[in-house]
């Protein structure tokens, strides 16, 4: 395979059941591996492909690769990249019942002040592409409420309700709600 670095970018499709990641080919930086490096006839640069139809199995040996894709696509598009770029998603195996959780917390000090943010996302609950897509951006929008635009709850505030419509309108594929309960 070649390679070549791009940064993580514009627009993502679903076509027949396959995501795919796409970046403007004057965002070329880095190394990344595709099958021909080709820039197709939109002048767009493939990054990642997924098929959302993959088996668990696939899924979870994949997981950790398509959250950070999935992750640098939506900090470019929907939050124009004001999302730490370090932030940590973890995979967890102790959420049995609820999709995941975002963890902000913030100490202040004499002369600086310390911020955790992290998202815990359910191994057991999130098996699929969807799903993870689905919760992955729920819970980035609480961070963006928070981070962004200063919420001092983590509710589904007018701000976090702001960030989800942005975030079905630039990716109409997402289904954000208020909660994410799966059977």
């Amino acid at each position: 395979m070649n390679g070549g670095r791009v940064r993580a970018n514009k627009s993502s499709t679903i076509s027949q059941g396959v995501i795919d990641i796409t970046s403007d080919d004057s965002d070329i930086e880095g190394v990344i591996t595709n099958e021909n490096n080709s820039v197709n006839k939109q002048g767009n640069f493939p990054i990642a492909k997924y098929d959302t139809s993959v088996s668990q199995k696939t899924f979870a040996q994949e997981r950790y690769e398509i959250t950070n894709k999935l992750f640098e696509l939506y900090n470019k598009t929907i939050f124009e990249d004001k999302l730490p770029k370090d932030l940590k998603i973890h995979w967890v195996n102790n959420l049995n019942r609820t999709s995941a959780k975002h963890i902000y917390e913030k100490t202040v000090y004499i002369n600086r002040q310390s911020v955790l943010c992290e998202i815990q996302l359910s191994a057991k609950v999130l098996n699929s592409i969807d799903r993870l897509k689905d919760t992955l951006v729920h819970h980035l929008c609480h961070l963006a409420a928070r981070l962004v635009d200063g919420d001092k709850n983590s509710t589904h505030s007018i701000n976090w309700i702001n960030w989800a419509q942005k975030a079905t309108n630039i990716h109409p594929d997402l289904n954000i709600t208020l909660d994410h309960h799966y059977n």
